[in-house]
């Protein structure tokens, strides 16, 4: 994921070391300020072009962002499960608004206790009195003043797509996601292989659950 990136580093490196050395090796270490006026230079002289320069600019500037920064799903956006929906309230829900995963809460949103992915709605359906926390993992949970490039770290690390985050209160300021923090890293939106899987999946399980629901009428 991060290759492009280091490759677009090492060229904007090697052409401002080749600038000022004129061949000849350089000790000199560029703080980050020096660094982005040589980027912007760059981006001027056409050494690199408009996309580079904006992924480049993201790279350099995401260190200092925090979450409260980012381009999240504020809580009065998201869309969550109570832990007694039943699986008729979560199929309808999902056929409407098909996101991968939805925070499921107990009592209100300020209280989430998982994450429904929605590939397990199929094997629920063959238990329908089962309750969603059934098919929800454990959810992961952020403060709006981390470090975004923490919690794309650890976000990494635990292999969660989607974190809760948390006001100065504890309840619930909004969702995060991991592509949030990729696209404010690249400084640009995205759609990669696995945005792409994750559309087919769930236009897959919305041909099975309406197979299923057809026999099901005709039965």
């Amino acid at each position: 994921m991060f290759r492009p990136i280091t490759l677009l580093l090492n060229k904007l490196t090697d052409s401002i070391n080749r600038s000022l050395s004129k061949g000849q090796p350089q000790e000199h270490q560029f703080s980050k300020e020096e660094f982005k006026t040589m980027l912007a230079i760059a981006g001027h002289e056409g050494a690199l072009n408009e996309i580079e320069t904006s992924r480049l600019e993201g790279v350099i500037n995401f260190e200092n962002l925090k979450v409260k920064d980012v381009d999240t799903t504020p809580r009065i956006n998201v869309t969550a499960f109570a832990s007694n929906a039943t699986y008729e309230e979560v199929y309808e829900t999902v056929m409407n608004k098909p996101y991968t995963r939805y925070p499921v809460y107990e009592g209100d949103i300020d209280n989430i206790i998982g994450v429904f992915h929605s590939k397990y709605l199929l094997a629920w359906s063959n238990k329908k009195e089962d309750q969603i926390t059934n098919y929800s993992a454990k959810p992961l949970f952020v403060n709006e003043h981390n470090k975004a490039e923490w919690v794309l770290r650890k976000m990494t690390i635990s292999r969660k797509h989607l974190a809760i985050v948390l006001d100065e209160f504890g309840g619930t300021e909004a969702i995060v996601s991991h592509e949030d923090l990729i696209e404010e890293l690249l400084g640009m939106e995205i759609e990669d292989e696995m945005d792409k899987k994750e559309k087919e999946k769930l236009s897959q399980q919305q041909i099975q659950f309406q197979q299923r629901k057809n026999r099901n009428v005709s039965i």
